[in-house]
């Protein structure tokens, strides 16, 4: 089971750490270098013109910039940028620290509308703490990374605007193609708008949590009907294929195909033996009904089969 909570138990878990003697500064390194596996895995399989970190003065921005001196170390010839979204002598403490360390082959530039290209946009501007609506400038930066037309994008912990604990945005996020989360896993990737912001999610290493360490699991009332936004359609969120067996046993089914509607999936479509299609026919408007070896016979048409 992959250890999952909230903001509260992500920094509890930190300060376990650093009481039994692990420096802060290395926990920001082993961050770093999670995000580095990442960037690896994306860049293996794409070619970018540059590598953007987007970096706010708190711990996601000392984050990003020491991935960046890895991403040096390790021989990466993509040109790197770091875009901070703070003055120099607003920053303290460890991300100070991985600011002096920026190796001078990285270009700092506060200014980032002229970029273009195929982008690998790295999002260290805010993390958990987020709990009121973003700053002019950390809006326009999410504005920009979201419209921006090339692209891959990497969010560090949590998209910036989103809510760590809620899924709740503020008012908007950054839409990840990945987001690295950060020791545990946080429970606003999976609630309230969360998943349409996340992407895929990964578990980035900090460090061994203490033994006697434990997080808390998420509450029944943590999970509220999906409301999807105005402007999406069935085939943005997902296409679903359930299989399902004869008469009597096909209700699970259509319990599986409601529920995937129902967390905000976009088309749901059941396939039955061709002996209950007309049976069912207008008894689910809201699904899509076929036989196995129809929706088999084009099966990269779906994204997931049950």
């Amino acid at each position: 089971m992959l250890p999952a909570g909230k903001t509260a138990d992500a920094r509890r878990m930190d300060a376990s750490i650093v009481e039994q003697g692990v420096p802060s500064l290395l926990l920001m390194e082993n961050a770093a270098f999670s995000l580095y596996l990442s960037v690896r895995e994306v860049c293996s399989k794409e070619t970018f013109d540059a590598i953007v970190v987007f970096a706010g003065k708190g711990g996601n921005g000392g984050d990003g910039m020491a991935l960046l001196r890895i991403l040096v170390d390790r021989g990466c010839r993509i040109p790197l940028i770091l875009v901070p979204l703070f003055e120099p002598d607003e920053i303290s403490g460890d991300t100070a620290t991985n600011y002096r360390l920026l190796p001078p082959t990285v270009k700092i530039s506060p200014a980032y509308r002229h970029l273009s290209g195929n982008i690998l946009f790295i999002d260290a501007m805010l993390g958990t703490g987020l709990s009121q609506p973003l700053k002019k400038s950390f809006l326009s930066a999410v504005r920009f990374i979201n419209h921006y037309p090339r692209k891959k994008v990497i969010a560090v912990d949590v998209p910036t605007g989103l809510s760590g604990d809620t899924g709740e945005t503020f008012p908007e996020a950054v839409r990840a193609d990945i987001t690295v989360s950060l020791g545990i896993i946080k429970s606003g990737l999976f609630l309230g708008k969360g998943p349409h912001h996340v992407g895929k999610v990964h578990r980035g290493g900090i460090g061994i949590p203490p033994r006697e360490f434990s997080v808390a699991v998420l509450e029944e009332s943590d999970f509220a009907p999906c409301q999807p936004p105005l402007n999406a359609h069935k085939r943005i969120n997902g296409r679903l294929l359930v299989i399902g067996g004869g008469s009597p046993k096909i209700g699970a089914s259509f319990i599986a195909a409601e529920a995937f509607l129902a967390a905000g999936g976009g088309l749901a479509t059941v396939a039955v033996p061709e002996k209950s299609l007309l049976k069912l026919a207008g008894q689910y408007p809201a699904l899509m009904l076929t036989t196995p070896d129809e929706a088999m016979a084009r099966p990269e048409q779906w994204d997931v089969v049950i």
